[in-house]
């Protein structure tokens, strides 16, 4: 049985910041005006807007370590800030963009316990929704109860069917999946009755996430070192195929991110723990899964993302972004690099005017990079 090292990875990747080399290359440090935020885990490109989710983590804090985490809404060609939403639970981690309405999901306090190495549920999560129309306030919100024993919560990004009528969310602390009835605003599997698409290990946390494609579901389980692919729009996911995707026998090397190859079919997988990519052949016709290629990638994989003919790989403790060219297979493993100790963890794609902005938690700040040289060029600034 490969060794349960999930749960210090989990915790190196959300609460300490990382280091960075600058392969020879100038990195722009934030200005003293730069926005002031505590911990933004995820940002997004919204209309005119761009949105950076502050999980507002706090060390020093107890028994918590969070404080009321909140919504910032910043003009896209100014970057002045225009509106703070508080979130209507604790740690606001992801936001996903669907057509006019940007959904945040708040994953919800967790505790680690030194004697188990377990770690639960603290308290409970929520979406909330904002509307393109109006900014300025949240047009729903959805409370996310945590299980009646805690072990299942943390609820992780939100991935929507193309419809826009279902998501369906991981956990940062179970394998299992909930699902969302978002034109009702409703739970249809909820903490207390999750998808099992893989069972946890008994006496171990489980970890995954969740990407739709083409109506298709494509999860990471971290803990198995597998991914599964299953419909997305019928059956509650029930008929997923599934299989180990890792080289190692005895070692975690820890899917945690998801994308799709440029033939829009095979996987790309971010390895967290392997700091690498897996590009993983996928044959639909026999459920098989086969890891034909590992790409190098900075320390510490935390998102993958396909933009047109180039994939994204944010190395979260290497503080870089590795670049793929997809039709040739070359890639640059620290492409972009940026702050020491900044612990960049998500992106968001902006195409018109050519940026990429990262969120960088342990310094609390948005980096700004081109998207042709990868040269940081800014920050967003108040």
């Amino acid at each position: 049985m490969k060794k349960n090292i999930y749960l210090n990875v989990l915790m190196i990747l959300i609460f300490l910041a990382s280091g960075c080399t600058t392969d020879g290359k100038e990195v722009i440090e934030p200005s003293h005006e730069a926005l002031k935020l505590t911990y933004p885990a995820d940002v997004a490109v919204f209309g005119d807007n761009i949105l950076v989710a502050d999980c507002a983590y706090a060390a020093d804090e107890t028994p918590l370590p969070y404080k009321e985490g909140y919504l910032a809404v910043i003009d896209r060609t100014t970057h002045k800030l225009k509106h703070i939403l508080k979130t209507t639970a604790l740690n606001p981690q992801w936001i996903t963009v669907s057509g006019n309405k940007a959904y945040v999901v708040s994953s919800g306090a967790m505790t680690f316990d030194m004697e188990t190495y377990l770690a639960t549920a603290a308290s409970d999560g929520a979406i909330d929704v904002l509307d393109l129309k109006d900014v300025s306030k949240w047009a729903a919100s959805l409370p996310l109860p945590a299980s009646a024993d805690k072990t299942k919560g943390a609820f992780g990004r939100l991935a929507i069917t193309k419809d826009g009528k279902t998501g369906y969310m991981g956990s940062g602390i179970t394998n299992g999946i909930f699902e969302i009835d978002l034109a009702q605003m409703a739970i249809v599997h909820g903490a207390d009755d999750p998808l099992w698409i893989l069972q946890d290990t008994e006496g171990a946390n489980g970890m995954s996430s969740i990407k739709i494609f083409n109506n298709k579901a494509y999860i990471a389980a971290f803990n198995n070192d597998a991914v599964c692919v299953a419909d997305a729009v019928s059956d509650h996911l029930k008929e997923a195929d599934c299989q180990v995707i890792g080289v190692e026998p005895n070692i975690l090397e820890g899917p945690i991110d998801i994308a799709l190859d440029y033939n829009e079919h095979d996987l790309i997988v971010g390895m967290s723990v392997a700091n690498a990519l897996y590009f993983v052949k996928y044959d639909r016709d026999h459920a098989s899964f086969e890891t034909i290629q590992i790409g190098k990638a900075g320390a510490g994989v935390n998102a993958v993302v396909k933009n047109g003919k180039y994939l994204y790989a944010v190395n979260s403790m290497g503080g870089s972004i590795t670049r793929r060219y997809l039709p040739t297979k070359e890639t640059i493993p620290s492409w972009a690099v940026l702050p020491a100790s900044s612990n960049p963890v998500q992106l968001a794609m902006d195409s018109e005017k050519q940026l990429i902005y990262v969120s960088l938690a342990a310094s609390g700040n948005v980096a700004m990079v081109d998207m042709e040289s990868g040269e940081v060029t800014g920050y967003l600034e108040e």
